[in-house]
């Protein structure tokens, strides 16, 4: 008879590292994301962050915890347009998980458009010093408690 002895490993399938990393079995140890993402289940819900390496050779609950982080948007355009001008905006966004699903663009504070690109009515003196936004949203951002990230 061969056994096979196989250690938990850091980080998990998901890529959610795992402290201590040592991978033997039974050992006690906790999901640890990195700073600025939170640790989730599949279904959205935020998740204990204990765990324990399985004689499977896998953490428990490794298949169904992620790492999800607020998603980076970036808005883009000239910063400085004439009276009568229009002022046309782009928004992008970065890779993360989960995904980013929807761009959105405020002028003002007002929600102007849902996609990465607006275009403003023509410019008066009153716009001076008018502020524009963008917001990324994925799972993560279309939370509640989470909705002043992104």
């Amino acid at each position: 008879v061969n056994v096979v002895l196989k250690a938990c490993s850091s980080p998990t399938p998901n890529n959610v590292p795992v402290n201590p990393s040592s991978g033997v079995y039974n050992t006690q140890a906790n999901f640890q994301c990195s700073h600025g993402s939170t640790l989730f289940d599949i279904n959205g819900a935020t998740e204990n962050t204990a765990t324990k390496c399985l004689a499977t050779a896998e953490w428990k609950n490794e298949k169904i915890v992620q790492c999800w982080a607020e998603p980076t948007a970036v808005l883009s355009g000239a910063i400085i347009y004439k009276v009568g001008e229009r002022a046309t905006f782009q928004c992008t966004t970065s890779n993360v998980v989960p995904a980013v699903y929807k761009v959105e663009i405020f002028f003002n504070g007002i929600k102007q458009v849902t996609g990465n690109t607006w275009t403003s009515n023509q410019l008066d003196i009153s716009n001076d010093g008018d502020i524009v936004e963008c917001r990324a949203i994925n799972n993560y951002t279309a939370k509640p408690e989470y909705a002043n990230l992104g």
